[in-house]
């Protein structure tokens, strides 16, 4: 008879808890369960023993019983280990579980009230380390940054040949260093940056820019369009020195003698890629003691970035002044043929043409330039003596020669 009282009790239990389930809205019944500990064991109990998987599924739950038998064991269990490792696995158990935490720690204190005191101290020595090797780590990443940016001011700053010298020996030094010229550079203006790059060796390049791609792909590629405009702004000057070096040196002068087209940084470019003799006699006519000074440095500092010895600036010096010093010679005696019979000129220019030997040139390092022949000097005193003379002197040679000689002061 109290058998089939009891069976028939759990029948309505489970009735009444099903009917619950049914009529009370999911949201507030899940936070009822998960919340009041004594109403989930009961719906527990009761549902492990409906039929089918509604059973087998609640079953498995363990009963209060069960719970806080394990946690008496856990008790037991750390108040037999040493505090430390006992803090360790503590710690373990409140990142994942807080509530169980403070449940073990309230029941340990209850027993064990000293050792649970030594053990809530180690766990909060774990967590303030824990806290402050995130701080460190936070502080000396942007301490990091921090020296980066100032680094990145500071070559901005700098005269572009002592940045690339500075970004070069970085480069070579340590694997660290190039990533942190990478890291740099991506902190500079993209001009600047391009300003630098161009003057790298080509592996030098192609490894900052491999390593830029890992922080700042977008800039890398803007980077790459830069440096192709800059190589074909180079290919420019090239072919302008070109066409100046087939002009008449005057009017290659015009051009080239101030900085009404181009600036004094690209006029180094050109002057560069002129042949030094072709360079010394434009710059001949310049009077601007400034404007070639100032064109001097920025040749100067253009060999200094691509790592030219060729000293352009001192040759160009000697070569002008050389020019200069043949030319005074050259007018003293343009003075003298202005006196001379006609006649008597035409004969000393026929045999200079007929000559035709190297009279002087400057040398240097074993280099000539600037080579003066008979010839030469023949056409370039005729350049400078009146009309009126060269016609007179023209009149007393025969036909060929006074056609050969009218060619020739033609093309000068």
């Amino acid at each position: 008879m109290t058998k089939e009282k009891n069976s028939g009790n759990k029948i309505i239990t489970i009735v009444i808890v099903i009917f619950l389930i049914l009529t009370i809205p999911i949201g507030v019944f899940a936070t009822i369960y998960y919340k009041v500990d004594s109403f989930r064991t009961l719906v527990n109990n009761q549902l492990k023993d409906a039929p089918g998987f509604v059973g087998e599924y609640f079953s498995s739950y363990p009963t209060e019983e069960e719970i806080e038998a394990k946690k008496m064991f856990l008790i037991e269990y750390f108040n037999k280990i040493d505090i430390n490792s006992a803090a360790d696995k503590l710690y373990i158990i409140k990142k994942d579980d807080n509530k169980l935490y403070n449940e073990i720690v309230k029941l340990m204190n209850s027993k064990y009230p000293s050792k649970t005191v030594d053990i809530i101290k180690l766990i909060r020595d774990m967590e303030l380390r824990k806290d402050l090797l995130f701080s460190l780590y936070d502080e000396i990443q942007k301490e990091e940054q921090d020296n980066i940016k100032k680094e990145a001011e500071r070559l901005q700053k700098m005269d572009s040949y002592l940045a690339l010298k500075e970004i070069k020996e970085k480069i070579n030094s340590s694997t660290d260093e190039q990533d942190k010229v990478a890291y740099i550079i991506n902190n500079m203006d993209d001009k600047k940056v391009v300003e630098i790059l161009y003057y790298l060796g080509d592996d030098e390049r192609k490894l900052i820019l491999s390593k830029l791609s890992s922080i700042d792909k977008d800039k890398m590629y803007i980077l790459k369009s830069y440096l192709l405009e800059k190589e074909m702004k180079y290919e420019e000057f090239k072919n302008l020195a070109k066409i100046y070096e087939g002009k008449n040196s005057y009017e290659a002068y015009k051009i080239l003698g101030n900085t009404e087209k181009y600036s004094i940084s690209d006029l180094a470019k050109i002057y560069i890629n002129l042949s030094l003799e072709k360079a010394a006699d434009i710059l001949k006519y310049s009077g601007d003691k400034d404007f070639v000074e100032e064109l001097f440095y920025n040749i100067r500092h253009e060999e200094l970035l691509t790592g030219s010895k060729e000293n352009i600036t001192i040759k160009l010096s000697q070569i002008i002044d050389y020019i200069k010093e043949y030319e005074e010679k050259l007018n003293n005696l343009v003075l003298i043929y202005e006196k001379m019979d006609a006649k008597d000129v035409a004969n000393i220019i026929e045999k200079l043409i007929v000559n035709d030997k190297e009279l002087t040139a400057l040398k240097i390092d074993s280099i000539s330039y600037y080579t003066v022949s008979d010839s030469k000097l023949a056409i370039d005193i005729l350049r400078r003596l009146k009309k009126t003379t060269v016609s007179e002197v023209l009149k007393n040679l025969n036909d060929r020669k006074a056609a050969e000689i009218t060619r020739k002061l033609a093309l000068q």
